[in-house]
């Protein structure tokens, strides 16, 4: 959640300068903005690093939301265990390997996505 942002104030669609700046400035410094009215964009200093954010962030919300489904009490990670890391994932990984892995997933099972 250090690097998501929330705008639930978009009702139009995002075709003009005024609701790009309005979005940009509610992305702030985060590099993921959930949008109420436009979904989720996404950003990073290469399209390997923003791939990378966007795919986390997608696989992180999917565990949350298969716990929450339990309806168990979920435990919380002491402060003290959780990792401290705040940048983004392609200082920590590889970005650009990991990209280029799904590329060839893609160009094998999936080709025409290349078109």
């Amino acid at each position: 959640n250090d690097r998501l942002a929330i705008d639930n104030f978009g009702s139009a669609p995002a075709d003009s300068h005024d609701e790009g700046d309005r979005l940009a400035k509610a992305l702030g410094d985060k590099s993921i903005l959930l949008m109420g009215g436009h979904g989720v964009t996404v950003i990073g200093r290469t399209v390997a690093d923003a791939f990378d954010e966007c795919f986390v962030a997608e696989r992180t919300a999917m565990y949350q939301v298969t716990a929450m489904s339990t309806g168990h009490r979920l435990r919380t990670l002491p402060a003290q265990h959780r990792r401290g890391f705040n940048g983004p994932w392609g200082e920590k990984i590889d970005a650009r390997l990991h990209l280029d892995a799904w590329r060839r997933v893609l160009d094998r099972e999936e080709p025409d996505y290349a078109r």
